[in-house]
């Protein structure tokens, strides 16, 4: 090998040891208080749809 291949090569290591741990991602949907209000009170579904009253 080229000595200046060993160079980036050397360079390289340390850029990728500090790299973060991947962000954790959100995936439940927030419920609101008015579509909470509607699951109790059984005019809406787990879906959001208008449910049987």
């Amino acid at each position: 090998m080229k000595p200046i291949t060993l160079v980036l090569l050397a360079a390289a290591l340390p850029l990728a040891a500090q790299q973060e741990p991947p962000r954790a991602i959100r995936r439940t949907v927030p419920i609101t208080r008015s579509f909470e209000n509607g699951l109790k009170a059984g005019t809406r579904d787990s879906t959001g749809r208008p449910g049987l009253r």
